[in-house]
């Protein structure tokens, strides 16, 4: 042990001697090697940290997703409660009360489809006769029709529906790439696609045959079908 340690002295100081450095070029070249080892740690604790603090706005914003979804009907159920304990009713009230229940009265039900019972039910004029001609698998069931906090999606207009990937909603996605479902989405001016978070493995059964219609969104609340007005 004793000989290699002096083997491997007198090998580095025949280097010093060969390349004739001084002593202040040697603690030059020993302070730019450790300024590197510290900037490569240092980058490495960036690195991780940058991932964590990714991975923990997914999950944050998954939280945000979840307890959005059902704001604007827990609003909307704080207003009728206020309304009806009020004894003051305007007949602007009034009126406005008379449009929200004839906007609501409009959402009919639609043949084939199924409706989660927390979703707000106000769909686009547009989307309603759509759903109205639709003549494709049966017991589809809708998860979510518009959304007044997405302001980015179409959900916030009315003009998208999310359909649950269960059978049912498997059996309709097979008939939206046949040519009566691709008829049907032409006439209505409407397109769909696949949805789940980046990398999901739910998504792999879909690659092959649907590749076009994948969306990967880290927003997502779950596989689904996205449809929508174009």
């Amino acid at each position: 042990m004793y000989l290699a340690s002096k083997w491997v002295t007198e090998k580095i100081e025949s280097k010093i001697k060969e390349f004739k450095l001084s002593q202040f070029q040697l603690v030059s070249i020993f302070m730019n090697m450790l300024l590197l080892a510290t900037c490569t740690y240092l980058y490495t604790e960036i690195k991780e940290t940058h991932q964590m603090t990714v991975q923990k706005t997914d999950e944050l914003l998954e939280i945000i997703d979840y307890y959005q979804c059902n704001v604007d009907s827990l609003a909307e159920l704080t207003v009728q409660k206020h309304e009806n304990r009020s004894n003051k009713k305007s007949d602007n009230v009034a009126k406005n009360r008379k449009i929200n229940k004839s906007k609501k009265s409009s959402i009919m039900s639609f043949e084939g489809f199924r409706v989660a019972s927390n979703v707000d039910r106000y769909l686009h004029s547009s989307l309603c006769k759509a759903l109205k001609s639709y003549n494709g698998p049966g017991s589809v069931l809708i998860t979510s029709m518009r959304r007044l906090y997405c302001k980015h999606s179409k959900h916030s207009t009315g003009e998208a529906i999310d359909i649950n990937m269960d059978k049912h909603g498997r059996n309709m996605l097979e008939w939206l790439i046949s040519p009566g479902g691709l008829e049907w989405l032409q006439d209505h001016k409407l397109s769909f696609y696949v949805e789940d978070k980046p990398r999901s493995r739910r998504l792999d059964e879909f690659r092959d045959r649907f590749s076009e219609y994948i969306f990967e969104n880290r927003r997502a609340t779950g596989l689904h079908i996205h449809m929508y007005k174009l």
